[in-house]
């Protein structure tokens, strides 16, 4: 995707500056020690823990690892990362030493950053970033750079606690002029997409479904677990090409957890963050039509790993998944809109819903505007699930 190479030259204090360039594989050393400094060892990502994949992912064609020297040392780090099919970039990882902090440098590059692939011949109409909340200047440095704010991720990644990750969308106008419009949602994500529509500009109103309760499902199913990165990546990948997956669209996730029935009928990819417990399911193969139950199943098998978060990605066109979702007891928390392209070349929004296995835990957050809308939006679901889970007290027996 990329013309020749990225290299700036980023200013400090009075004539001082320093060097923003690509990350080469012999750079990988000095960035695993960067990102250990800083975090004292505990970044979730496999991308800093595994030098492997630290070196895959700088060589790697749909990357950008961009790296900040000053005096020869590496003194911050940023990634970006492309997925060609649906124009869309993701950028993440940023990070700069305690001593330069205060000099904007990572607005500067990411500024710099998205300035040369915004003028790049292949296509990026969308830029997502997702922001810690322990401080609100992740969010405020992307604010700058022109992204809006489309959701949280409550308690999502953990580094020394748990912590919520704000959703920081930047979208063309080209992106949003081509938007599939009047999204059709159930009534509990309704407050999100007005949230969306108010912070992105979007004109049309959402077709509001009245879609019941998901009818009793089959018998559950007991997952067996294949925990073999290397061959869940492989046989995901067969899935893809012979067109067996359903709701695989997760942009930036890879394969690594396999959920399969006993007669290998049905099967659910997960993408899985070992360090942290986070989850994303990635696609289905199956036929069964209670995708709630579905779902439950796929928790229960989520809980044997250790997993405590997981991601599941819902169209803003599906209501009856929807629905099915949030009787999973998924909650939404992002409303991204214009996300994928469809087959008819048009882009399509996405909910974000997600299901966490512990307590919900929001100390020591630093949420501003339009985020604390969003987290309002989640928990007023939330609540709305609590009180229809609780028992009905006057139908049972005399309590007091």
């Amino acid at each position: 995707m990329l013309r020749g190479r990225f290299h700036f030259k980023l200013p400090l204090d009075g004539e001082s500056s320093c060097v923003l360039r690509q990350a080469r594989v012999k750079d990988c050393d000095a960035i695993r020690a960067l990102y250990d400094d800083i975090y004292g060892g505990a970044y979730p990502l496999e991308l800093i823990r595994n030098p492997d994949v630290t070196r895959a992912t700088i060589a790697d064609a749909n990357h950008l690892w961009m790296l900040l020297e000053a005096d020869a040392r590496a003194v911050g780090s940023v990634l970006f990362a492309f997925d060609p099919a649906d124009f869309i970039g993701k950028v993440y990882g940023a990070v700069v030493r305690p001593e330069l902090r205060g000099h904007d440098l990572m607005q500067l590059a990411i500024g710099a950053c998205m300035k040369r692939l915004f003028a790049e011949s292949k296509p990026l109409d969308i830029l997502y970033a997702t922001t810690r909340t322990v401080t609100p200047a992740p969010a405020r440095l992307v604010t700058k750079l022109g992204f809006q704010n489309a959701g949280v991720f409550p308690n999502c990644h953990k580094v020394k606690t748990s912590e919520t990750h704000g959703l920081d969308v930047y979208v063309r106008s080209r992106a949003l002029e081509n938007r599939l419009p009047h999204p059709k949602l159930v009534a509990e994500v309704a407050g999100l997409y007005e949230i969306a529509r108010e912070t992105f500009g979007l004109a049309d109103e959402p077709t509001i479904e009245d879609v019941g309760p998901p009818n009793p499902g089959s018998a559950s199913l007991r997952f067996k677990v294949l925990d073999d990165p290397a061959l869940v990546a492989r046989l995901y990948a067969e899935r893809l090409a012979d067109r067996q997956l359903r709701y695989c669209f997760f942009p930036f996730h890879e394969p690594h957890v396999l959920c399969q029935s006993a007669d290998l009928a049905h099967e659910v990819f997960l993408h899985k963050n070992a360090a942290d417990g986070y989850a994303a399911i990635l696609g289905i193969k199956s036929d069964r039509a209670d995708f709630s139950g579905l779902l439950d199943d796929v928790c229960e098998a989520s809980g044997r790993l250790g997993l405590r978060y997981i991601e599941v990605l819902v169209s803003a066109f599906d209501p009856l998944k929807q629905r099915e979702a949030l009787h999973a007891r998924f909650l939404p928390c992002a409303y991204f809109p214009a996300m994928k392209v469809t087959p008819g070349g048009q882009r399509m929004d996405y909910l974000v819903f997600s299901r966490s296995f512990e307590r919900l835990d929001f100390t020591g957050i630093e949420l501003e505007g339009t985020g604390r809308r969003y987290l309002q939006a989640f928990m007023k679901c939330w609540y709305a699930m609590l009180l229809a889970q609780a028992p009905d007290f006057e139908a049972q027996d005399k309590l007091f």
